[in-house]
């Protein structure tokens, strides 16, 4: 897990590079936090679900379909995290995702269809996510809530 004091920089550099909000992220965080269902998915859980295994990662990309058939193709067993929209393509082509990552820019019915199948959910919080966060999640069960700020 990384300390709040190391990411420090890298998030201020961020912040400038890109002219994000701090105090946008944090509202948005805020916001999260309180809206977030319990009980909530807790760090213990994903260190079990995560360490020690060999972990898929799938990402919002123009070629994730073709990852998916190869895992899919070869039996390969393992942990499948999808990143936001990735989770989609998994669903297209019957492939369940162990752990959802998503700052809900990904289509809201996947996020539901997979959450409401047992899919935990990480939601990060950031300063464009709010209106999101607010009509989501309160419809998700067994997830937690990150942010950078």
């Amino acid at each position: 897990m990384v300390r709040f004091e190391d990411w420090v920089p890298c998030y201020n550099q961020i912040l400038r590079t890109f002219h994000f909000s701090r105090e946008e992220d944090e509202a948005s965080a805020r916001l999260l936090s309180r809206l977030l269902p319990r009980p909530r998915l807790t760090v213990q859980e994903l260190n079990e679900m995560l360490q020690g295994k060999t972990v898929y990662i799938f990402g919002a990309h123009e070629d994730v379909e073709e990852g998916i058939e190869h895992i899919l193709e070869r039996g390969i067993k393992g942990v499948f995290l999808a990143a936001d929209g990735a989770c989609s393509a998994l669903r297209t082509k019957g492939l369940r995702p162990d752990l959802i990552i998503t700052d809900l820019d990904g289509r809201p019915e996947d996020l539901l269809y997979w959450n409401n199948k047992g899919v935990p959910l990480v939601v990060h919080a950031h300063g464009d996510n709010m209106e999101s966060i607010g009509t989501l999640t309160p419809r998700f069960t067994h997830c937690m809530g990150t942010t950078q700020s």
